[in-house]
């Protein structure tokens, strides 16, 4: 709960949709710095739940029915993949050249957002809790593309890239 990870901007589209999706949650898993203020901005809203750090967070993939990354900036979203892996539908901001490179795959693994936009994130936020057919779409094909990113797939390579490296 750092700021480049711009949970009040989920707050914030989570503000924008909760009125009209009553048999939805958000819950929030992690620790950091703006714990507290993003407690304090979350008090008027409901179904809000902070769980703090977690150091296995499977149990909270498993019963997701969306996964959203709401960040200003990432390198390779570990997150993401791993709720993917775990057949959770997603929803992030354009906030590494991954994601662009992922959601520009057919069909598209996850659906994005422009970075700091909280309108358009709770407009992909909307559409998504609302239909059904499209979070199946996003899970089944995120499925597919976290299979290209397991360890025995890119172990090896990471092996022969410092193999090759110490010659």
């Amino acid at each position: 709960l750092s700021p480049e990870k711009r949970v009040d901007l989920l707050l914030n589209a989570w503000s924008r949709v909760e009125p009209r999706h009553r048999d939805w949650s958000l819950h929030i898993v992690g620790e950091g710095p703006l714990r507290k203020q993003l407690e304090s901005q979350a008090v008027l809203l409901r179904r809000v739940h902070f769980h703090g750090w977690c150091d296995d967070p499977s149990e909270f993939y498993w019963h997701a029915g969306l996964f959203v990354l709401s960040s200003d900036y990432e390198g390779f979203p570990v997150s993401l993949l791993e709720a993917m892996s775990h057949g959770v539908p997603c929803l992030s901001t354009r906030c590494s050249d991954s994601i662009d490179a992922i959601a520009a795959r057919s069909p598209s693994p996850v659906a994005a957002a422009p970075v700091g936009d909280a309108e358009q994130l709770s407009k992909q936020l909307h559409r998504l809790l609302g239909n059904e057919t499209a979070r199946r779409e996003l899970s089944q094909a995120g499925r597919s593309i976290a299979q290209e990113f397991t360890w025995q797939r890119v172990g090896p390579l990471w092996d022969a890239i410092l193999i090759e490296a110490l010659k």
